[in-house]
């Protein structure tokens, strides 16, 4: 069925059917109209759907259709109150009646920004407390102090202000400080599904800078990087000015994590040796339960930054050594990381090298030295290593 199907049928039961959520805030953003349809109804003490999903509280699931977002399963779930019965996310009560109303609905949602409704029968925007203006103002301003019961919710203003590019209400922000305790109950898969959005969204650093004063929650290796810093002042500004550099995950979490090891310095602004505290990363993955593969790139990431700068001024053998297939991928980095200081004209250099090195390795390798007659022993490593310098420097004499 369609919307106006949907909103008919509703209708027909007694009820009002609202939209509500993202696709409304984005609506009145002038954001592309989303495709992620939840809708409310109230009015109504139960509706005519089999799918349900939910634990606590039922929502349908409901296919839609319409020229405007494609098939789809939208969700619609009835008016309902909360009220906070426990520690954490999942301690409520929660309660429904045909009598609550849209107004009683929405207050209990985190933002003023995601409480506002759209009347399907009409169009009619529903607005209580404010969400048009503070989208205007470019504010994220928690709802009602209902928004304490939840500590999520610090994490996710925190992300949408990351996804954003929206600073968080004073009063908003103090209400967050207030919950520090409560976020000690968060489980770690929840965290990291908050941070993960950050670090893909426009402002990553967002994320981080509004959680001042909470980093040291599940974040304290980052919360370590506030000292000083012969770059940008602080190791923390440095690590979130390079942070939008990067594209995609795997990119932006080597970054966040690269110079972790200056958080532990023992005289900063000197970090001597920073770029081998692989095992902060470690802990800090570990602790939100991060894929191993991500957690492996950024370690690698954060032992070759410092190498790869001075890729020219290796001895031959050495820089043989370090180069591996993904090393174009460290070297980007290296230079998102370094910018200002890594000269480009450098890194272009630097990837020259990388280029005829990986050139060498694919052509002289161990079948190649087994066809000249050498046998395999202990020194065979050491041989073949000595063919690449050759082959190397006898393609260098040539270009």
């Amino acid at each position: 069925m369609d919307e106006q199907q949907l909103d008919k049928l509703i209708t027909d039961l007694g009820g009002k059917l609202y939209l509500v959520g993202g696709a409304v805030r984005d609506s009145l953003m002038g954001k592309e109209e989303s495709a992620d349809r939840d809708y409310l109804v109230t009015g109504v003490e139960l509706l005519p759907f089999s799918r349900i999903a939910g634990k606590d509280f039922p929502v349908y699931l409901v296919a839609m259709d319409g020229v405007r977002f494609g098939s789809l399963t939208a969700q619609l779930a009835l008016a309902r109150t909360e009220r906070k019965s426990g520690l954490g996310y999942h301690g409520f009560e929660i309660q429904t009646d045909p009598d609550i109303t849209v107004e009683q609905d929405l207050i209990r949602r985190d933002l003023t920004i995601n409480s506002i409704a759209k009347r399907v029968s009409d169009g009619k925007i529903i607005d209580p407390y404010g969400g048009r203006y503070d989208i205007f103002r470019g504010f994220l301003r928690h709802t009602s102090k209902a928004f304490a019961e939840d500590p999520l919710r610090v994490y996710r203003v925190a992300r949408f202000a990351a996804q954003m590019g929206f600073s968080v209400h004073p009063s908003t922000r103090r209400l967050m400080l207030s919950l520090k305790e409560e976020l000690k109950s968060l489980s770690s898969e929840r965290v990291y599904q908050e941070m993960v959005k950050a670090l893909v969204a426009p402002y990553p650093d967002r994320f981080f800078r509004e959680l001042n004063g909470l980093l040291d929650v599940h974040f304290p290796e980052i919360q370590a990087l506030k000292v000083p810093d012969r770059h940008d002042g602080t190791a923390f500004e440095h690590t979130m000015r390079v942070l939008r550099r990067g594209v995609g995950l795997t990119e932006r979490f080597a970054l966040l994590t690269h110079d972790l090891g200056k958080g532990v310095s023992a005289a900063p602004p000197i970090h001597n040796g920073h770029q081998k505290y692989t095992e902060l990363i470690e802990q800090f993955s570990t602790r939100l339960r991060m894929p191993k593969k991500l957690t492996a790139f950024a370690c690698k990431f954060m032992k070759l930054h410092m190498k790869l700068k001075v890729l020219h001024e290796m001895r031959l053998g050495r820089m043989i050594r370090l180069i591996e297939v993904d090393t174009s991928k460290f070297l980007r980095l290296t230079y998102l990381e370094g910018a200002g200081r890594y000269d480009k004209s450098l890194y272009v250099k630097h990837c020259h090298i990388v280029k005829r090195v990986l050139e060498v390795k694919k052509v002289v390798t161990g079948d190649t030295l087994i066809a000249k007659g050498i046998v395999p022993d202990k020194t065979f490593g050491e041989k073949l290593l000595q063919e690449r310098v050759r082959e190397y420097r006898r393609r260098q004499n040539e270009s």
